[in-house]
């Protein structure tokens, strides 16, 4: 947009540039002045709008991508909350069996003190007496091995609990090594997410601030363009002034390319600007040859179309933008053809099917009374072939494609609204002179795509 509105403007002052050499007008020299200033100041905004919107997008991919990890933070939070309540447990049980071998430890070491300190208490009637009682030598060996065996057994017992004991501390001590290094995950895990949350935050405002100036920004530009209108026209007045002298010049397309009309910001006021859309142009219905006339024109036709026009554009003071020198304009590549061999219907429904064919029914016609006012005009040429290959004025003008509408004939419904606005049965505009593609800062009829001014 921004290399298209550039050579827009170029046109329009090399033009103007042109009138001055003719009729050496210094008011006209200002004029294009003012109108390069003005679409300097438009390419700047429409680039600081650009670089912000683009910044805004970083910052949102950023800020999904920390959202991403943010719920990855926050289910690993669950995860190890889940582990530290199951390894809590898994504590708990094991200092139950650690007191449980304590006191079993406890309970043997005092029966077999017990047991120890009634053998020694009773040593000569007790114990002694109680083996030697027996009246064989058998029985004596037998209770003497008896005893032996119940003091290895207290013996073995001890030892066997205190290596349980020592087993149940071990096992405590290895979680609740486990538990601190499993704390350590938390609480890094928890300084992550907490980081994490804090640039959310961050991005967050930076954002805001993005969006409020590109806010500011696209008031700014809707402003500017404005202003931009305004010069057109005034360079428009300029130059039909020193036509109507009779100095012969080259239109500098006034309006956003058109004169005026500035569609994609190119000469041609709609989406089929620059004559870039293919033959057809998403429409299904029959073509037809330049010979063939309709019969009928539609039945249904909106009797007024909108007037809404955008809001007010901030005032903020412009900024300085970059120049450029003027260019000259690009040559169409126009084949060899004799365009006084068509009909003026043939060359407008051409024409309207080039730059409206995508647009509704009232945005074809429109097109037509755009064509039609001019012819009207003192400002313009008075024929239809003057009015449509004004230079810089109707892209597809001498494009191909619009050639090849024009040899092929094209569908029935751009011929009809070429008939209903060459007959005057159909008007959506009044006397309105310019159109082009819809943008923030164009005031004046909307249909479709198009703001008609």
């Amino acid at each position: 947009m921004k290399k298209n509105a550039g050579n827009r403007i170029r046109r329009i002052c090399l033009s103007l540039s042109v009138m001055i050499a003719a009729a050496g007008a210094l008011s006209s020299s200002a004029a294009g002045d003012d109108l390069q200033r003005a679409g300097d100041k438009v390419e700047s905004a429409e680039e600081q709008a650009k670089d912000l919107k683009e910044a805004g997008e970083r910052l949102e991919s950023y800020l999904e991508e920390l959202n991403t990890q943010l719920d990855q933070l926050t289910s690993d939070m669950e995860e190890l909350a889940r582990q530290k309540e199951e390894l809590n447990g898994r504590l708990s049980a094991t200092e139950e069996e650690l007191e449980e071998a304590k006191a079993t430890e406890s309970r043997q070491y005092e029966d077999m003190k017990k047991r120890i300190q009634y053998m020694y208490e009773n040593r000569d009637a007790g114990f002694v007496g109680l083996i030697f009682s027996e009246e064989s030598l058998s029985g004596i060996m037998n209770k003497a091995e008896y005893a032996m065996d119940m003091a290895g057994y207290d013996r073995r017992m001890l030892t066997e609990y205190k290596e349980t004991k020592e087993l149940v501390a071990q096992k405590e001590n290895d979680l609740l090594e486990e538990q601190d290094a499993l704390e350590q995950v938390v609480r890094d895990t928890e300084q992550k997410r907490n980081e994490v949350l804090a640039a959310i935050g961050e991005t967050a405002e930076k954002m805001e601030a993005c969006a409020g100036n590109l806010e500011d920004t696209e008031g700014q530009l809707a402003q500017y363009r404005s202003e931009l209108q305004q010069k057109e026209l005034e360079a428009e007045n300029q130059m039909a002034e020193l036509t109507d002298d009779g100095t012969q010049v080259a239109d500098g397309g006034s309006g956003s390319g058109n004169n005026g009309m500035g569609g994609n910001e190119n000469g041609g006021g709609s989406t089929a600007a620059a004559d870039k859309p293919s033959e057809g142009d998403g429409s299904t219905e029959t073509p037809v040859k330049p010979s063939d006339s309709p019969t009928e024109a539609p039945t249904q036709a909106p009797t007024e179309a909108p007037t809404q026009a955008p809001t007010e554009a901030p005032t903020e003071a412009p900024t300085e933008a970059p120049t450029e020198a003027p260019t000259q304009a690009p040559d169409p590549g126009e084949d060899e053809i004799d365009y006084t061999a068509y009909t003026d219907l043939e060359l407008m429904a051409a024409m309207i099917y080039r730059e409206a064919n995508m647009e509704p029914w009232e945005g074809k016609v429109a097109v037509g009374n755009v064509i039609m006012n001019r012819i009207r005009s003192s400002r313009y040429p008075n024929t239809m072939l003057g009015v449509l290959s004004q230079p810089y004025q109707f892209s597809p003008w001498g494009y191909p494609k619009y050639i090849n509408a024009l040899k092929n004939g094209v569908n029935a419904t751009c011929r009809q609204a070429a008939e209903a606005a060459m007959n005057g049965t159909e008007n959506y505009i009044g006397d309105l002179l310019h159109f082009r593609t819809i943008a923030p800062g164009y005031e004046g009829i909307k249909i479709g795509g198009h703001v008609f001014y």
